[in-house]
């Protein structure tokens, strides 16, 4: 609605009001801090969750190339902390949970409450680190702009889509083209002087577990156990979830056609989902539940192929170069939101209202619950067609 990316009425005007009210106090002559040509610190800001802060993660090499003397720092969410935690390009971590990203259990009293407490810690570890630049990349609400301008950040880069634009140095205005959100997130690095011929090829950066694979649990299967197909069922948004008789139909022409599957996920429901599936299947194992961060990782990479939805799994995939057939829901843009990898592929049911941009999408969801099972099992099939060929050659 207008320039904000905030469907609903009530909170796009409370943030259109408040932008105005800022943009009014903040009107008077300020001292312009220009950008220097070698900062000496620079953060990365991202509110939202793990996937984001992956996606976050593909600009960390055109950083360290443009800067190769700069320190880097990031602010996340507690989340999104086993992402970045162990990248070589990151000397610092801030962390600050938002009460709306918050996906935990609780009231949202303590939702509130763990929010203050983060974000006051925050505030005093930038404020000492003194940072030269920050960069906001989350183009929704909520941002970490008004942290920053609190923070006093000299430079302040971020697009104004998500509110609080006049907190920010360098505003960018955010439009909704057809491409990766790592795109949007190379058109801010362009303020820093950095030639967008540096970003063409842009990759997720995650570090590699050298912890192996859950193996007792992997070779439960019939099958040998390095030779799978991860099936994740599980998202973080119930809507764009694909429906258990289409995933059980898909998983037993799988299994009938000799393929080992390996069942991952987090959460009871997801546990419970995944052996309503699996449950009668030759060569499966369920391991939702069983996995550390490492093995995921792990069980991930050494996969032939995964199987998922509109999750951080198919990016997790990306990062570590697997194949991936990934089942996604019309609520967004899927060239702003697909996995950054030429080995995935990116499957909807094709219907006139999407994306429809809806953050609570719509009752009936055709876009993703009507996909057909075979259509998903013949691209999972030319996948593993592809990869034969490539084997014999």
């Amino acid at each position: 609605m207008g320039k904000y990316l905030i469907q609903n009425r009530a909170a796009n005007l409370f943030i259109k009001i408040t932008d105005a009210v800022l943009a009014l106090c903040l009107s008077f002559p300020k001292r312009k801090f220009e950008i220097s040509r070698s900062p000496r610190r620079i953060l990365l800001a991202n509110s939202a969750h793990m996937g984001d802060v992956l996606i976050m993660t593909s600009i960390l090499p055109v950083l360290k190339e443009a800067f190769p003397d700069t320190e880097i720092g990031v602010l996340i969410g507690s989340w999104s902390l086993p992402i970045v935690k162990n990248l070589s390009e990151i000397e610092r971590i801030h962390i600050v949970d938002h009460w709306k990203l918050n996906r935990a259990n609780i009231p949202f009293r303590r939702k509130f409450q763990i929010f203050w407490k983060t974000r006051s810690a925050a505030l005093k570890e930038i404020k000492a680190t003194g940072y030269d630049v920050a960069i906001d990349l989350y183009c929704h609400f909520p941002n970490f702009i008004p942290l920053l301008w609190q923070a006093r950040v000299p430079v302040r880069i971020g697009y104004t889509s998500g509110g609080f634009g006049p907190m920010l140095t360098h505003p960018r205005v955010w439009l909704n083209l057809d491409q990766h959100v790592s795109a949007y997130h190379s058109n801010l690095l362009q303020t820093l002087h950095i030639d967008k011929s540096r970003c063409r090829e842009l990759h997720y950066k995650l570090s590699s577990s050298n912890i192996e694979p859950g193996v007792d649990v992997l070779e439960k299967t019939a099958a040998d156990s390095s030779d799978y197909i991860v099936v994740h069922m599980g998202t973080g948004e119930a809507k764009r979830e694909w429906p258990l008789s289409k995933w059980k139909v898909l998983s037993q022409e799988l299994s009938e056609k000799g393929y080992s599957l390996v069942f991952t996920g987090i959460g009871t429901k997801e546990a419970e989902n995944a052996s309503k599936v699996s449950g009668g299947l030759l060569h499966s194992v369920n391991v939702c539940g069983k996995l550390s961060w490492d093995d995921f990782l792990s069980v991930i990479k050494k996969a032939r192929l995964v199987i998922c939805v509109e999750s951080l799994a198919g990016h997790i995939a990306a990062a570590m170069d697997t194949d991936c057939v990934a089942i996604w829901s019309g609520m967004a843009n899927h060239h702003h939101w697909r996995p950054l990898s030429a080995s995935a592929r990116v499957l909807l049911n094709p219907v006139p209202c999407a994306p429809c941009y809806r953050s609570r999408g719509c009752t009936t969801m055709d876009c993703v619950r009507d996909l057909q099972p075979q259509k998903v099992l013949s691209a999972v099939l030319e996948k593993l067609s592809v990869q034969s060929q490539l084997e014999g050659c």
